[in-house]
């Protein structure tokens, strides 16, 4: 478990953390289980034909044919732990041609070589499984007890039993079972140490070190333990062997945690790494380009959010979130005192909307603490006026902020724009594009409210996943548009009550050079004039999200490939 949960992180920065990257990962870690299974029934059969052992282990003295089977069993369940231990301690130092070529094939959007290079890698992580799936079955094996002609004649009766057979199988049973249920305390101790100890503490290098490095103690332990009857010569040499193996792993995984990954410390676009981080829920880096900086998440193929000391407009979606309340609805000028960004990121949004609406509350959700610690020191997001940052999940935060009977508003201060923008890799939060959360979402917001959803578009046709999320909102909002971008792989879906009333836009947009509000706001509205449309077509076809079935992955994996095809 702790394999593939930092294997997954290992991935990440080439890969991203998508769904068909955890379902390769998690595929080949069991199939490499599954054959090691089958390779330790061949070994078990060895060992009781006589031909279990390997000449560095035959021990001194003579062993009954049951007990030299036992042993033969458990010095190849050590060297199995070893042989995989070794292997995941070095895991970060064997994979990286397959994750630099899979960076550069993701980065080119060349979907076939990146699937072939993601299975590469996903081998190269998860290879070790198939030496650890061979240590459990000969563990058991090696713990059978020999009780000479009596075992191998039949059942013994105990004394008072009245089920002859009960004794006879009842040891190993028992005994297997102990053995499995501290295997799977093992795979537990590893899930929760790795997610909530060695990857915050150490990294993803470090973690898969200490954890390779831990399964090489285990097995010098039991090359020491083992009874001197069968002991083998050479066991405390080969358990100082691994030792100090494990040792060497360590060190050489924590000289290396001080780099970036591979791939992205020499770019080749252009960009100027300014500094890394191996956060909660990605890898997260700076590059600075053209002076302007730039956060970009695991893979890097997408940006995430843009810093210009300069101007805070971008050219690029978030500007057009920040013009979003001019399509509220009625005839009204807006009114945006309160606003709340879900996925804050590093604060693009939020400092446009600032920029844009002067005086403005803005509420920040962030999933990802150490995000928001990089953003503070490299994209200015503590310079934001208004800007309150908590880190928590959206949804979850918001049904605490929100919480209000079923038949009334919250009665918590609402919003005049609630802004989405959580993405992780290429894929929306299924859980943030649902009908159950923007039925959460409306409650949050005031009379006269607006919510803007980015969406990925790669296709700009306005495809599956556009179709699906306007189809949903269109279940508890009265009026849906758009505002497309023809130059990006982005669209923002705008919805409210109402629809904004005729010339509305226009008249609020003339009005803004006139009523206090800053050239931010006007600029972006200009850019966005002609590029918004009153309607979205809503298919027959398209899915309506719930909770219980939002398959947000298989829409956005249709519209990539529509894209690359």
């Amino acid at each position: 478990m702790a394999l593939e949960i930092a294997g997954a992180r290992l991935l990440a920065p080439s890969f991203g953390m998508s769904m068909p990257v955890w379902a390769t990962l998690i595929g080949l870690t069991l199939a490499g289980l599954a054959a090691g299974s089958a390779l330790s029934g061949i070994d078990v059969r060895r060992a009781a034909a006589g031909r279990g052992w390997r000449s560095w282990a035959r021990p001194p003295g003579p062993l009954s044919a049951g007990e030299e089977s036992a042993a033969a069993c458990r010095y190849n369940a050590a060297a199995g732990a070893a042989i995989g231990g070794m292997w995941v301690a070095a895991t970060w130092a064997i994979a990286p041609v397959a994750l630099l070529s899979g960076k550069v094939a993701t980065s080119h959007l060349d979907a076939p070589s990146a699937a072939a290079f993601l299975v590469a890698a996903a081998t190269f992580v998860a290879w070790p499984t198939v030496f650890l799936g061979m240590v459990v079955p000969l563990v058991i094996a090696g713990s059978q007890r020999d009780d000479g002609p009596r075992a191998r004649e039949g059942p013994s009766v105990r004394e008072g039993s009245s089920n002859p057979a009960a004794p006879a199988h009842g040891w190993a049973a028992g005994g297997s079972g102990r053995i499995l249920a501290w295997s799977t305390l093992g795979s537990l101790a590893g899930t929760f140490g790795t997610a909530f100890g060695t990857l915050p503490l150490l990294g993803v290098r470090l973690s898969l070190a200490a954890w390779g490095a831990a399964l090489m103690l285990v097995a010098a332990l039991a090359l020491v333990a083992e009874p001197a009857r069968s002991r083998s010569r050479l066991s405390h040499a080969m358990a100082a062997g691994v030792t100090c193996l494990a040792a060497v792993m360590v060190l050489l995984a924590r000289t290396a945690a001080t780099q970036p990954p591979v791939g992205h410390a020499d770019r080749t676009d252009g960009a100027r790494l300014i500094a890394w981080r191996e956060g909660r829920t990605h890898y997260i880096e700076i590059v600075e380009s053209a002076g302007r900086r730039f956060l970009l998440f695991d893979e890097g193929a997408a940006v995430q959010s843009i810093h210009d000391a300069d101007r805070p407009l971008t050219g690029t979606v978030w500007d057009d979130i920040a013009a979003a309340p001019l399509l509220a609805p009625g005839d009204a000028p807006p009114a945006v005192r309160r606003a709340l960004v879900v996925g804050l990121a590093g604060g693009t949004v939020a400092r446009t909307l600032a920029a844009a609406w002067p005086g403005v509350r803005i509420d920040g959700v962030e999933i990802d603490p150490d995000v928001i610690d990089i953003s503070r020191a490299h994209l200015g997001l503590s310079e934001i006026v208004g800007l309150t940052i908590h880190i928590a999940d959206g949804r979850v935060w918001m049904n605490r902020r929100c919480a209000s009977r079923s038949d009334g508003p919250s009665p918590s201060p609402p919003y005049d724009l609630i802004a989405l923008d959580a993405y992780r890799g290429p894929y929306p939060p299924f859980h943030l594009m649902t009908r159950e959360f923007f039925t959460l979402a409306r409650r949050c917001l005031a009379p006269g409210g607006i919510v803007a959803l980015n969406l990925v578009d790669p296709a700009g046709d306005g495809g599956t996943l556009t179709g699906s999320a306007a189809a949903t909102l269109a279940t508890v909002f009265g009026w849906i548009g758009q505002i497309e971008r023809p130059d990006a792989y982005n669209r923002v879906l705008v919805a409210s009550g109402a629809p904004p009333g005729p010339g509305a836009f226009d008249a609020r947009r003339t009005a803004l050079s006139t009523d206090g509000a800053t050239n931010t706001a006007r600029a972006a509205a200009d850019a966005m004039a002609g590029r918004w449309r009153m309607a979205v077509p809503l298919s027959a076809d398209a899915r309506i999200l719930t909770d219980d079935r939002a398959p947000v992955e298989r829409l956005v994996e249709a519209d990539v490939w529509r894209a690359v095809r």
